[in-house]
């Protein structure tokens, strides 16, 4: 773990782990802003909000009071007149000082919103999750660390706080050379087989395939790895130390041991299904990206209506058709209408691992 990030920082990001969701632009733009350890004070303290709404409102009736010696005027009134005019110019800096402030603080949501971040943030005790997730092989992955992912930079204010991880391997070495293979839960027993066959050949060339341990073609992407003696990412939407779904129990242990187990949220946190959306964002940019990599979506393409790749990923590719034969499909109905041809196809064919199949 590099010693780049202080203690201070790390346990500001642990903690903010627990009050702001993951992919939550707003508090990612906080977070830019102000910095952890400052956007924490903010949260736990009144904060400059207070002091902007008291600003609005004006001074109140001791506000710019004159006190001790410069009150005391003489009988001409020079005295009081100055102190009038010094009580005048600190009043007025004082609230320009504040309104300064107020400017800078957390907008952007409502009071009610505000007041569950503020609720969450009381209530976070990063020493207890650092010691938690320690106690099971893990630790807490920070920006600036050595071993963070650079391509998770790419996603601006929607960038991770932290990542939680479990395992041994160091994760940015493990990041520059992966593949997402990701799909449907409620895979054909067709889409098993092709998911765990090219997992197989994708490890056995030296290839670290990520998915999300879920049902289906994740689990077996998996265990195609895992049968190789391969490496393999499991990018979860819960805690590290959960264990979700209940029934990759031995799976996600294996993966643990001979891989890793990485997700966002802080130990014992449990999936949302918003969660299970936004950990895609992890898993098929951060660790998809580099120049040589292919994210592998294994689920039903209309190829007539066309695929738009995602902006983060440099190649998106899907098994059209069957992946156990040489065949193409055509696109669009052929050179006639203007479709793709098998000598000439719309997608740039990739050969994966030699396992017979042709990404599209």
């Amino acid at each position: 773990m590099s010693a780049a990030v202080g203690e201070a920082e790390r346990l500001a990001r642990a903690a903010l782990t627990r009050v702001i969701e993951p992919g939550d632009e707003v508090g990612g733009r906080w977070l830019r802003e102000f910095g952890a350890v400052e956007l924490m004070r903010r949260l736990t303290s009144d904060g400059p909000e207070a002091m902007g709404r008291a600003v609005d409102r004006g001074p109140g009736p001791t506000d710019g009071r004159v006190v001790g010696h410069a009150a005391a005027g003489g009988a001409d009134g020079t005295g009081s007149g100055r102190a009038e005019r010094e009580t005048e110019r600190e009043t007025g800096s004082g609230i320009e000082g504040a309104r300064a402030v107020a400017g800078a603080a957390l907008t952007g949501v409502s009071e009610h919103r505000l007041g569950g971040f503020r609720a969450r943030a009381a209530a976070a005790e990063p020493a207890r999750d650092l010691a938690a997730v320690a106690a099971v092989g893990g630790r807490f992955v920070c920006p600036d660390d050595q071993e963070w992912p650079r391509q998770l930079d790419d996603l601006g204010d929607a960038r991770p706080i932290g990542l939680w991880v479990r395992g041994r391997p160091q994760l940015r070495i493990w990041a520059l050379r992966s593949v997402a293979v990701v799909g449907a839960r409620a895979c054909t027993p067709y889409g098993a087989h092709m998911a765990a066959s090219l997992a197989t050949g994708l490890a056995e060339r030296g290839w670290v395939v990520v998915s999300g341990a879920a049902f289906g073609v994740d689990g077996a992407a998996h265990r195609g790895v895992l049968a190789a003696g391969g490496a393999t990412v499991a990018v979860l939407a819960c805690g590290v130390d959960v264990v979700y779904p209940r029934g990759h129990a031995e799976l996600i242990g294996r993966i643990a041991e001979q891989g890793l187990v990485i997700g966002e949220l802080p130990p014992g946190s449990h999936p949302t299904p918003s969660r299970f959306i936004l950990r895609n964002r992890v898993i098929e940019p951060s660790l998809g990206v580099p120049a040589d990599a292919v994210l592998v979506k294994l689920t039903l393409v209309q190829l007539n209506a066309g695929v738009e790749e995602p902006s983060h990923c440099n190649r998106c590719g899907a098994i059209p058709g069957s992946g156990d034969s040489d065949v193409v499909p055509e696109r669009g109905g052929g050179p006639a209408e203007g479709g793709a041809t098998e000598s000439e196809p719309d997608w740039r064919l990739v050969s994966v691992a030699g396992v017979g199949s042709r990404l599209a």
